[in-house]
């Protein structure tokens, strides 16, 4: 018998999270960019696959030892990167979407990754890549796959190799680490037990009657802003003092509160994914694919903020409160040991357990401005969008992304949970509400 393969690293902490919860309940993400032009898709099979020479995270599987899971460099015969070609129209991306996001990969024998392209009848396209969220988050992939279109189509084009990046917890600023850490978590327990005294504690929309683990269906609805449209927006949010994230985050708790106005009080929590690649020691590159995500806390008072623009600068000011308090870094300092949450399906029906008994908050992930869209002068970008399913506790995902300066929101909700008609009801306010925040001031 071969001896083992010894493993590259230990999984991170917010690897070990996503991989836990995989075990129960698929945790794919899919990013999505709707390219128009001709390209080659066997080429870009090939730099596809050739983006684990690059990117080696995606050259290596996950495999559970005792209580830990560990990353293990991937056999030299192992399989390529799938890719599957369909040919008809292109907006059968939202079929996918919800397809992919429930197929789990096998993260002891394939790839984490795998392409979806759906050609056109008028020359676009939609390439769709499906990650295991364990290996990476939505904006490091998200300009991976820029990086393979652009090399697809310019064979100059240079790809930097990299390296598989350590576990983030391994970058944290020396104050959030060892016996200053450990201070730090009594604080943020502390600081958490304030908030919830000052904003208190949200309903749940709607009031969930499942059971953690039980049976998922996820569907997409999506709203988007034209270039015009999202210029407004960002003019807007310059002059009230605030960004475009601070709007997405006061836009989402009033379309709540309209779509859903008997189940919402006067508290409001949101869940703010935060990218920590800059604020780790060192900082590293946001094309570095690997996840590098926290999910802070934002309790707000709807009765404090009776106006849009009051509530996206409260917003904005208590997430960034919660970044410079260091809730980032203690969300993963706190984060349920191994012993408690084994390698396998029972663990991580547990840990679904201990979300769900968390007060629910209203999830925002937003990969911010990803450029131009300019692939090269034949093909462009016309917007890109991503879907993460939901867990627990979390009535729906809004997942925010803007390219070529079109904003796109993908609502992504439990279809046995909340319904069509109140997903409906919910992304129409959410869009109102966007649209008239983009009007100038009279």
């Amino acid at each position: 018998m071969p001896a083992p393969v010894p493993p590259l690293r230990r999984l991170g902490k917010g690897e070990w999270y996503n991989w836990l919860i995989d075990q129960a309940a698929c945790t794919n993400f899919v990013i999505a960019a709707e390219v128009e032009g001709v390209f080659d898709v066997e080429r870009f099979a090939r730099c596809l696959d050739e983006g684990r020479r690059y990117h080696p995270i995606l050259d290596t599987r996950i495999v559970a030892r005792g209580r830990r899971a560990w990353l293990l460099p991937a056999p030299s015969d192992g399989p390529a990167i799938a890719v599957d070609v369909r040919d008809g129209e292109t907006d059968e991306w939202r079929a996918v979407v919800e397809t992919e996001i429930d197929r789990s990969f096998d993260n002891t024998a394939e790839p984490p990754v795998r392409a979806t392209i759906l050609r056109g009848s008028d020359g676009a396209s939609v390439v769709l890549l499906t990650f295991a969220h364990a290996i990476a988050d939505a904006k490091s992939a998200a300009l991976f796959l820029l990086e393979t279109l652009r090399s697809c189509v310019d064979a100059e084009t240079a790809r930097t190799e990299r390296s598989i990046v350590p576990a983030m917890e391994a970058n944290f600023p020396a104050a959030h680490r060892g016996m200053r850490g450990l201070w730090r978590r009594l604080r943020f327990a502390f600081a958490l037990l304030g908030d919830a005294l000052r904003y208190g504690v949200p309903k749940r929309i709607p009031p969930h009657t499942k059971r953690a683990g039980s049976p998922r269906s996820a569907r997409v609805q999506q709203l988007r802003l034209g270039s015009d449209t999202s210029a407004r927006l960002l003019q807007r949010c310059r002059a009230e003092k605030t960004t475009v994230n601070g709007a997405v985050m006061a836009a989402v708790i009033r379309a709540q509160k309209r779509a859903f106005a008997k189940h919402i009080g006067d508290s409001q929590a949101l869940a703010c994914a935060v990218n920590l690649r800059r604020h780790l020691s060192p900082p590293r590159d946001d094309a570095d694919l690997g996840y590098h995500i926290a999910t802070p806390i934002a309790g707000l008072r709807l009765s404090s903020h009776p106006d849009f623009w009051s509530l996206a600068r409260a917003a904005r000011e208590r997430l960034t409160t919660a970044i410079d308090r260091g809730d980032p870094f203690q969300f993963w300092n706190m984060f349920l040991p191994p012993l408690l949450t084994p390698a396998n399906r029972a663990g991580g029906q547990r840990l679904l357990r201990s979300i769900s008994l968390a007060p629910q908050a209203t999830f925002i992930t937003n990969v911010g401005n990803l450029g131009d869209g300019q692939v090269n002068e034949g093909l462009r970008v016309g917007a890109m969008h991503f879907a993460i399913a939901p867990t627990p506790g979390v009535s729906s995902v809004n997942a925010v992304c803007s390219v070529a300066g079109v904003l796109t929101v993908n609502c992504i909700y439990d279809e046995l949970e909340l319904g069509p008609d109140r997903a409906s009801a919910y992304v129409d306010a959410l869009r109102d509400e966007l649209e008239s925040a983009s009007v100038s001031a009279s």
